[in-house]
Formats: structure tokens, sequence, C-alpha cells
């Protein structure tokens, strides 16, 4: 399901936030990224378009030649409920599809090499649900979606938990570095 073009006329300063392109960023949902609100009263008036907690949701334009759109990231369990705005897809998974599994296939290098050959456009990369309809990818059992889901997320933790170390560890080494040596050099 592709977004809506809400009006920029109709936002509010508090209400239901619009989930647009940035806040998918680099495959992180960012709320705090330029928010933007909607009055509470379109979560009833645009329905078809509300993002709830667990739903997938994938950036649609970009640049060509980089890898600044297709981020694929499903919204936690905490997460308020959204409206999607235009140039952003919600992933609805046909029957017999895990939503965890489309995630996972989703950020795979295999499948965003198809993606990003799909793109249209001159400089600006533009996506269709038609793109995405076209590649063909096989889908295990239900099972075997579920047990490959589990593992992968599980892994994707891990990483999430190193990077965060490493992220630490620079800190630390910064601010060692300030202490030892010298602000000026004579």
């Amino acid at each position: 399901l592709m977004g809506y073009a809400f009006k920029s006329e109709d936002f509010v300063e508090n209400g239901i936030q619009l989930i647009r392109m940035g806040n998918l960023y680099q495959g992180d949902l960012k709320l705090e990224r330029t928010p933007v609100f909607l009055p509470i009263r379109y979560r009833e008036e645009y329905s078809n378009f509300l993002v709830k907690p667990g739903d997938i949701l994938m950036s649609m334009t970009g640049t060509i030649g980089k890898r600044d759109y297709g981020f694929v990231i499903q919204t936690p369990k905490n997460c308020p409920d959204l409206l999607l705005n235009q140039r952003v897809l919600k992933i609805i998974p046909r029957k017999n599809c895990v939503k965890e599994f489309i995630l996972q296939l989703m950020k795979d290098d295999f499948f965003l090499e198809k993606l990003y050959f799909l793109a249209g456009g001159t400089k600006q990369a533009n996506l269709s649900v038609n793109h995405l309809n076209s590649i063909e990818v096989s889908f295990p059992s239900v099972n075997e979606q579920l047990k490959i889901a589990s593992f992968l997320s599980s892994l994707d933790e891990i990483i999430k938990a190193q990077t965060e170390v490493i992220e630490q560890l620079k800190l630390h080494k910064k601010g060692l570095m300030q202490r030892l040596l010298p602000e000026t050099i004579d």
C-alpha cells in the first residue's frame, strides 16, 4: 500500500505523526527526525493509511546511483499509530507469508540489487509497487520462514549490540585522547 499525499497546510503542532521517507533513516525508524503531525481525526478519516506496530515499511524514492532508498523497517511494538505519507510503502503480506521473513528478505543484498536495478528516473530514483511485484522470490514453508526469520533476527540483535559497544569504545578512546594529548602543539 503506497502512502497518501497529505497536504502541508493540514499539518498541526500535535496529533498523529506522519511517517515520511526521512523517518526510515538507514534502515532504522527515526520518528524524531523532522516530525510532522496531522489532526487526530485523520486516524479515522484516513484509516486505510494507518501504520500500526509490527507493520513493514519501505522508502520508495532516493538518488540514482546511491543506496539512499529501499530502506525497510518494521515498526516496533511500542510504536504509536502513524499515518503513511506518499513515497513510503506499507508491505501487507499474503497468506502463508511471515512478516519477519519478508523483512529479512527485503534487507538482503540479493533483493536490494534487484530493487536498485529497477528504479526509474534520471537523477531521482523512484520505485513503484509494480517494481516490487516484478521481483520473484521463493518462499519456503511457514515453519521454515519462522525459523529463518528468528535466526536472522537474533543475529541482527547481536550485530546491533556489538555496534553499540564499538561506538562506546570510540567515545572512550576520544575522551582518552583529549586527556592524553596536549590541545596545542608549539
